[in-house]
């Protein structure tokens, strides 16, 4: 570590800026996720929810019910580590030699093409075989991924609030 008028607060600014984008991510997933299960329990018709109902009941009906109930938590947390793992590729980026707001860019666009378009494909596939495509659902399923790219590629890129609390050295040496 250096120590100095060019230390640094925080050690990985990209693994920092990251997980606060996954943060932010998985509020965004968090929302997604509530909006999907109620927009699910909404759409059923009478026939269907005998047939989802059933498949409620039995031994696990309780744990369906609690995952249900906890999955939106679990998409926050899952962003939030997802997020500290691109950002630590974008920090490796940066170290073999690319400016922080490239790497940032790259590491944003490879969440968005593991988390965006490849579940986007899917669920258009899908869509294609059932024969109904749910357009809001394919929007719920960018959003997530698109708001991790935005802040990230922001937080590298532009000199803020978040500049002068995570790259200011230590008070004393």
């Amino acid at each position: 570590m250096q120590f100095g008028a060019n230390s640094s607060r925080v050690e990985s600014r990209l693994v920092l800026y990251g997980l606060l984008a996954g943060i932010s991510s998985g509020i965004v997933q968090f929302v997604a996720t509530i909006v999907i299960i109620s927009n699910f329990n909404s759409t059923l018709t009478p026939f269907s929810a005998g047939s989802v109902n059933s498949a409620f009941s039995g031994p696990f009906e309780w744990l369906i019910r609690i995952a249900l109930g906890i999955s939106p938590l679990l998409a926050v947390v899952q962003c939030t580590l997802y997020g500290a793992i691109f950002g630590v590729i974008a920090e490796v980026l940066t170290k073999a030699g690319l400016s922080a707001p490239i790497a940032a860019f790259i590491s944003g666009m490879l969440y968005f093409t593991a988390f965006g378009v490849v579940p986007f494909i899917s669920l258009l596939i899908v869509g294609v075989i059932v024969g109904t495509i749910n357009g809001s659902l394919l929007a719920l399923v960018l959003a997530h991924p698109v708001t991790y790219l935005v802040l990230i590629t922001l937080f590298s890129s532009l000199k803020g609030p978040w500049s002068k609390v995570f790259e200011r050295g230590p008070k004393r040496y």
